[in-house]
Formats: C-alpha cells, sequence, structure tokens
C-alpha cells in the first residue's frame, strides 16, 4: 500500500485524465504508481510518453522485450 494518496480522476485535469484512460485501453486497470505520480504533472507526461515508445519501438521482437522484462524482474526482485 502507498503511503501517500494519488490524484483521483475527478481531481485531474485534462492531461492526466486522458493519461488514464490511455492506460486503462492498454492495461485494463490504473495501478497505484500512476495516480501517485500525477501529483508532478511533468513526471507522469514523461513516464507515460516513455511507456507508449517503449510499447511502440520494434527494433525488438515483442516475444523477446517480453522475456527481457521478466528477466529484469527477477534479478532486481519485483514481486508476483
Amino acid at each position: 500500500m502507498a503511503r501517500m494518496h494519488g490524484v483521483s480522476t475527478q481531481a485531474a485535469n485534462w492531461i492526466t485524465r486522458l493519461i488514464f484512460r490511455g492506460i486503462r485501453k492498454r492495461v485494463g486497470h490504473l495501478s497505484d504508481t500512476w495516480p501517485i505520480a500525477a501529483h508532478q504533472p511533468g513526471l507522469l507526461l514523461g513516464w507515460a510518453l516513455h511507456e507508449l515508445s517503449y510499447e511502440r519501438a520494434r527494433s525488438m521482437d515483442r516475444r523477446l522485450r517480453t522475456l527481457v522484462q521478466l528477466k529484469v524482474a527477477v534479478l532486481v526482485g519485483c514481486p508476483g
């Protein structure tokens, strides 16, 4: 559980709502980290653009990229 509360969708500005909608469309839900990052709109926008460009990168096969993500998560000790 996060130590601070995230920005609610009702209190968010239109750019943050647009980013939240895009995340829900791609992932299916909104994790706790995105509303917390929304306290700093520049950080949220930069993070969203980074994730979008990473998702659309075509220089690496999608299956290989998923395997690399899994390996990195195991190496750094991410749960789940």
